[in-house]
């Protein structure tokens, strides 16, 4: 499978029945052909149903904004997204970090915020503004419910 028989500059191509075809096709994708697409074009996970922590870490290791298409990403890919997102492994700057957790905080996107605190946590950062986000973003999804 190609990946031009998927996107377009990472956009579907044909409208929703040639989505759900494409959809389907990569359900019956094999793991590597899976691996082979994202690693072409990581937007491309947008159609992949439960895609694997691999492939999930290949689509996020390219191009990190695409977390968003990902449902349930997995710790490590959390993790990875941290470390591309701000440049830095082991030493994350809070300087850069807590103002973009406030972005996520003002565009009121729980969902997300709420397992980038959990990962800077298992990575071992303890700042105090992790437990404050932490408590605000289960309060509102809590309240979502």
């Amino acid at each position: 499978m190609k990946i031009n028989e998927i996107t377009y500059w990472g956009f579907p191509v044909g409208g929703p029945a040639a989505t759900q075809q494409r959809i389907k096709q990569m359900s019956n994708a094999s793991e590597q052909e899976l691996m082979d697409i994202v690693k072409q074009n990581p937007s491309a996970i947008f159609f992949i149903q439960n895609p694997s922590e691999q492939v999930q870490l290949a689509a996020v290791n390219r191009r990190p904004y695409v977390i968003k298409n990902i449902k349930n990403p997995t710790d490590r890919v959390l993790l990875m997204y941290l470390e591309k997102k701000w440049r830095l492994s082991d030493n994350l700057d809070k300087t850069k970090v807590i103002p973009e957790l406030l972005r996520y905080v003002k565009t009121e996107d729980w969902t997300f915020l709420l397992p980038l605190i959990l990962a800077l946590k298992l990575k071992g950062y303890d700042w105090p503004e992790l437990d404050t986000f932490e408590k605000s973003a289960r309060k509102e999804l809590a309240n979502e419910d």
